[in-house]
């Protein structure tokens, strides 16, 4: 019997171990509790963990496209995998032609930044919204502080396709 205890024991307590070289309080997450229920506590512990960072990640990932699309329209793109941020950050350039625009945006404040953001939100998701359409895609980038730039990708080389943009 003590032997059948024993090879029965074993997986769990080597889960425990690996559990406990991942855990930051090792000595206060193990004392007082069995082995199932530090496993479960410890598990639980992880997914919030995940899901706090997944959050942030989601928060942050206008900030990561932003940064993205800068670095293309710059050409700063060498040693990048664009294909992988492309996917990461749901941006794609299915045609073969661009064309960039920059909007300036004039502020009669401009000492208040939160009215700026706002106004900037409204404009690139407005810009966005409208420069979608099935020949093409537009994406925009925060340049400066009054300045706004949209990449298009076009499906047609025609000058009136880039006019259409603007």
């Amino acid at each position: 019997a003590y032997y059948f205890a024993r090879f029965n024991y074993k997986p769990i307590e080597q889960i425990r171990k690996g559990l406990l070289k991942h855990t930051e309080n090792s000595a206060e997450a193990d004392k007082g509790k069995n082995e199932l229920e530090f496993i479960h506590s410890t598990l639980l512990s992880m997914e919030n963990q995940y899901e706090t960072i997944q959050e942030d990640i989601r928060v942050q990932m206008p900030v990561f496209r932003n940064a993205l699309l800068l670095q293309i329209l710059k050409g700063n793109i060498h040693g990048l995998n664009l294909e992988a941020a492309q996917k990461s950050y749901g941006i794609t350039f299915p045609y073969d032609y661009y064309a960039v625009m920059v909007l300036d945006i004039y502020f009669v404040d401009e000492s208040d930044y939160e009215e700026i953001d706002i106004i900037k939100y409204a404009v690139m998701n407005i810009m966005e919204e409208l420069g979608n359409t099935e020949d093409r895609r537009a994406y925009l980038a925060d340049v400066e502080k009054s300045r706004l730039a949209v990449l298009f990708n076009l499906g047609t080389d025609s000058k009136e396709a880039a006019a259409e943009c603007a």
